[in-house]
């Protein structure tokens, strides 16, 4: 089995659905290194995310085009975000590599976040993959 750790920068906006309290789309693009410091283009990040009391839970796809790949993910443990009183927050939370498809077909693998956001649903996130390929 091999290992494979990806950084990405996302940027991107979260947009709150109507009708749904506490749910969002979350999405965003940002570029992509491995460990050891090579780029490799950028990756698509759509989520969908839920709020409720400090705590929050998401799941969606990340899309790397360049490689060919993406990853669906989810939360099995809640996130947690701190909003502020200008309207900003910023929080983290940790991700379960559900299943992937290209390079990262029967891939297992966690993913960690640390953000800030806007009042206006912009955000940067840093993001963290440790993946396990079974290639």
């Amino acid at each position: 089995m091999k290992v494979l750790t990806l950084m990405v920068e996302f940027r991107g906006r979260g947009t709150p659905m109507d009708r749904s309290p506490g749910f969002a789309i979350s999405e965003a693009v940002g570029p992509v290194r491995f460990s050891s410091g090579e780029a490799s283009g950028e990756a698509r990040m759509k989520t969908v995310v839920y709020t409720n009391d400090g705590h929050f839970w998401e799941a969606g796809e990340i899309a790397f085009p360049e490689l060919d790949a993406w990853l669906v993910v989810d939360t099995v443990t809640p996130g947690r975000v701190q909003q502020r009183a200008d309207g900003s927050s910023y929080g983290s939370i940790t991700w379960r590599v559900v299943s992937g498809g290209g390079p990262f077909a029967a891939v297992q693998g966690i993913v960690t976040g640390n953000f800030i956001g806007d009042a206006t649903g912009g955000f940067v996130d840093h993001q963290v993959y440790n993946l396990l390929l079974a290639r």
